[in-house]
């Protein structure tokens, strides 16, 4: 009976995961799709700035994406919300999360989206730029 009791807890009991732990993770994801050149991201290290997305880049088809990562459990604070608010004004996808998995939902279904977009034309870039 106390066997059962002790298993059952192990098995129901919440895994805690710190940002640092799930930012390794989401970057060992996020380093295979940059090699496979489906992406560009950096992460963002501006500790004098707050409310800046943990991490920014762009995927294949020119869609700009920014995450921002939680410990588990853990929310955006009003400044963060209002950044990523911020964000899904413009052409831009943002998330903030505390969970692996629906990191690499979102970045996959903004590949997918990617894929389907035209390349931008490097003489109408050129132009525009001179």
């Amino acid at each position: 009976s106390t066997r059962l009791k002790k298993a059952k807890s192990k098995t129901t009991k919440k895994k805690i995961i710190s940002e640092a732990a799930l930012t390794r993770e989401v970057s060992k994801f996020l380093n295979n799709l940059e090699d496979k050149g489906l992406l560009w991201y950096w992460k963002v290290s501006d500790r004098y700035t707050s409310g800046i997305p943990d991490i920014a880049g762009t995927v294949i088809g020119g869609l700009s994406f920014y995450i921002e990562l939680k410990a588990k459990g853990k929310k955006s604070r009003k400044l963060q919300a209002y950044t990523q608010y911020k964000i899904n004004k413009v052409p831009g996808a943002v998330i903030s999360t505390d969970d692996l998995d629906e990191v690499k939902n979102f970045i996959r279904s903004l590949i997918r989206r990617g894929k389907r977009l035209k390349k931008p034309r490097v003489k109408e870039l050129k132009e525009f730029l001179s």
